[in-house]
Formats: structure tokens, sequence, C-alpha cells
């Protein structure tokens, strides 16, 4: 982008909603990359990718024969989890609570 547009700025944050939020209202963000559709006047969200997380479980895990796992079902069990994965540092912390740390 900034060798079609000389001049052009391109920067990356990580913001909390709120300050996304201001930042359009304000016109000191041009666009954002969101984890959910934001609702603004004047603005339109649109979906640019899926993104899936995956448990891997040993086969003897009791968990390990469902096809699909949520947060709840996972809550309270023993994982290894990244320190640096942007956003979803607050989803595990939001939707683990008793993850063992």
């Amino acid at each position: 982008m900034v060798e079609t547009t000389p001049g052009t700025i391109v920067a990356s944050e990580s913001l909390d909603e709120q300050h996304l939020r201001r930042g359009l209202m304000e016109d000191t963000l041009d666009a954002t990359i969101t984890l959910n559709p934001l609702v603004l006047p004047s603005f339109i969200s649109q979906p640019i990718m899926t993104e899936s997380l995956s448990a891997l479980l040993p086969r003897t895990h009791p968990l390990a024969t469902k096809r699909a796992l949520r947060f709840r079902d996972i809550d309270g069990e023993a994982f290894l989890v990244y320190a640096n994965i942007g956003f979803w540092r607050d989803v595990v912390e939001r939707e683990l609570p008793r993850l063992s740390r």
C-alpha cells in the first residue's frame, strides 16, 4: 500500500474495542481489523477470514472422542499456551478462567 500511495503511514497496534471505536469516530484511524464486527454509523464491517483454534489431546483423554470442544469443556485442564498470541490472550483469559497457569 505504501508503494502505491507515497506519504501513507501504515501502523500496527493492538487496541481494545473502546479505543478502536473512538479512533474510527474521531478519524484518527482509517480502518481496523477486529475479532467481532463493530457496528458504527457510516462504517461497514466485512469479514475477511475465519480462524479456528485446535486442542491437541492424547487419544486416551476423556475429551478426545468429542467432534468439537467448547471453552467450558476444557476450562480447568492443564494447557501450554504461548505468551505472545495477540488478541487470543484476552480470549483465553476470559473463556478459561480456571486455566492452570
